[in-house]
């Protein structure tokens, strides 16, 4: 195995990882009573969910049949951002919870 094989492998694996994160915050942030969103925030998150449900699913076939993560460079790079926004997103919940509370 050469080197960039040994580089993508481990790109699809933190690829990986940032889509099952992203996941999981946005499933929180649709059940979180700190989270106010409006209409379009909310459809967008349960929109991000289900491609993220699907692309897991997906993933998980193809681990299946071909023993391999099959995830182009975009794709990786994509899932990435996304845990980012979502984690700076959630920290920025987390840091004005207190002045969010319904009165």
């Amino acid at each position: 195995m050469d080197g960039l094989h040994v580089v993508k492998d481990a790109f699809e694996w933190l690829g990986l990882a940032a889509l099952v994160g992203v996941l999981t915050l946005c499933v929180a942030g649709l059940f979180s009573s700190h989270y106010h969103d409006n209409w379009l925030q909310f459809l967008g998150l349960w929109t991000i969910v289900l491609a993220d449900t699907m692309r897991l699913a997906w993933l998980a076939e193809r681990w299946q049949w071909r023993g391999e993560l099959v995830m182009s460079w975009p794709m990786i790079v994509l899932h990435i951002g996304m845990l980012m926004f979502a984690v700076g997103t959630a920290c920025k919940v987390w840091r004005h919870r207190r002045r969010l509370r319904p009165a």
